[in-house]
């Protein structure tokens, strides 16, 4: 984009110096009507640069904002994981280390089947 700028800037200097130290009246015309084009390729150029600069600029912002928003909302509660065989045992631990769940400490990975010869009642005492 300078280097637009800069081309387009340098020629319109030179072809609006021509129309000044001519003495030619179409070689002035001609010139003239040449260096307002250029300096008008080059003003739009940076407009159009800013312009794009600009949006590029709310682009990210936005996205800024919405991952500021993504993590200050709270988060939904997550749904009970507690297989049923543990529901109410008091044993049950159901934390995550390491991308694995340990259920409890004799059942690491849980009971298949919805009832557990381990299983102690907490304060129910109530089996589900």
């Amino acid at each position: 984009m300078i280097q637009k700028v800069a081309f387009g800037s340098i020629c319109s200097g030179l072809a609006l110096s021509i129309a000044l130290w001519s003495n030619d009246k179409v070689v002035q015309a001609a010139a003239v009507a040449a260096g307002s084009c250029l300096a008008s390729f080059t003003a739009t150029t940076i407009a159009i640069e800013q312009t794009r600069v600009r949006k590029s600029r709310a682009a990210h912002a936005d996205l800024y904002l919405d991952l500021l928003r993504q993590m200050s909302r709270p988060s939904s509660p997550a749904r009970s994981q507690r297989p049923k065989a543990c529901q109410g045992c008091c044993i049950y631990h159901g934390q995550t280390y390491n991308g694995t769940r340990l259920i409890c400490a004799i059942h690491p990975s849980g009971v298949e089947g919805d009832h557990c010869m381990d299983w102690e009642g907490g304060e129910d005492g109530q089996h589900t």
